[in-house]
């Protein structure tokens, strides 16, 4: 499976909708678009762009095409290629707590209302947010 998430990421930089016509439908479906959805917000280079440009076209289409899988995995494609030759990691989503903690930071730094600070968080590093929490740490 990591493998075929590395050669996934690898046609995403290259722009190649023809990696998605190579897969058999069983690697097809082993690309979960949920999954992918959290690697795509860890990109290293680039990240805001990656965050806005795949919530835009792909995230509010993953439940409505959940069954036409290929043309997810292309939107994929699509929306994220020749923006650079990124790396992903895999970002956890965190629990409710951790978020409301984050998004109280950000509204404080930011002074704007917690729905605003929640937009705002993805477009955050994790340097961003660490030095939020040092600043909070004691709050």
């Amino acid at each position: 499976m990591a493998n075929d998430i590395f050669a996934f990421f690898n046609a995403v930089n290259r722009g190649d909708f023809g990696f998605v016509d190579s897969l058999n439908e069983e690697e097809a479906k082993k690309l979960s678009p949920f999954v992918l959805l959290m690697w795509m917000n860890g990109a290293q280079s680039n990240p805001d762009t990656h965050i806005i440009v795949t919530n835009s076209f792909v995230n509010p289409f993953v439940f409505s095409l959940s069954k036409h899988h290929r043309f997810l995995l292309k939107l994929f494609i699509a929306a994220n290629c020749n923006i650079d030759n990124a790396r992903y990691k895999f970002v956890k989503a965190g629990t409710v707590g951790e978020k409301s903690v984050v998004a109280s930071r950000v509204a404080s730094y930011y002074n704007c209302g917690l729905e605003h600070a929640k937009d705002i968080i993805p477009l955050l590093s994790d340097a961003d947010l660490k030095e939020l929490e040092e600043l909070y740490v004691d709050s």
